[in-house]
């Protein structure tokens, strides 16, 4: 019996661990963005590269807002987008975010994605995404769900206008690791292990504290019927 109620705590502690793999919010603390190779060195029409690809992935989390200004806004007059990310591990992508500019003069209309694991191989795209107009000022995100894309690294996005303006906030994602690290997966061994011992150690202890009980138990039984003798 005390060894099914070992298994079943072990069980549960191995469980507990695992649900600890929850749900990531991929922005620049995690992710890296680059210039697609499609694009000039500098493409933006009032920011440097370097300040309008850090705008994209800055987002703190998915349901931030963030005001449209010349010094937060991605912008390309006259052309399209293309951007790569790279999450430096492979997710199951969950949620696309996007803060999408306001007025429909400068908004985005499109986005294909095209989907790559940590070999770079192609495992899947998605087209054609009609964003919404951003909800006013300060804008939030449009938040689109993704059925498929799994073990994703690395992401190449494509984004037009329907007047060659491209203009929005922030661009993010929500996902899963696909695998356990090789680290979490030892500490995951490490923690069920030293778990058992303490379960282990508890249950004997218990043993003796109740076998020593009824031992005190008996002898003062016994000595009751001395005395009544």
């Amino acid at each position: 019996m005390r060894n099914k109620t070992i298994s079943i705590i072990t069980v549960i502690l191995i469980g507990s661990f695992l649900s600890n793999s929850h749900a990531v919010f991929l922005n620049s603390l995690n992710t890296t963005i680059s210039l697609g190779s499609s694009m000039t060195a500098e493409p933006f029409h009032n920011r440097i590269a370097a300040d309008s690809l850090a705008s994209i992935i800055d987002a703190s989390s998915a349901v931030a807002t963030e005001t449209h200004t010349q010094s937060t806004h991605v912008y390309v007059n006259g052309g399209t987008l293309e951007v790569d990310f790279n999450f430096g591990a492979e997710y199951d992508l969950i949620t696309f975010h996007f803060w999408n500019y306001f007025t429909e003069g400068f908004d985005v209309d499109d986005i294909d994605f095209k989907f790559f694991d940590s070999s770079n191989t192609l495992v899947g795209n998605i087209d054609n995404i009609a964003p919404q107009i951003g909800g006013g000022n300060p804008i939030s995100a449009e938040n689109l769900a993704l059925s498929f894309p799994t073990n994703v690294q690395f992401i190449n996005a494509v984004l037009s206008g329907s007047n060659t303006q491209v203009d929005f906030n922030n661009i993010g994602f929500t996902g899963e690791l696909s695998v356990i690290p090789e680290p979490l997966a030892n500490l995951l061994i490490i923690f069920v292990t030293v778990s058992i011992i303490i379960v282990t150690i508890l249950a004997a202890s218990y043993e003796a504290l109740k076998k020593k009980k009824n031992f005190r138990v008996r002898e003062a039984s016994f000595e009751v019927f001395i005395i009544l003798q």
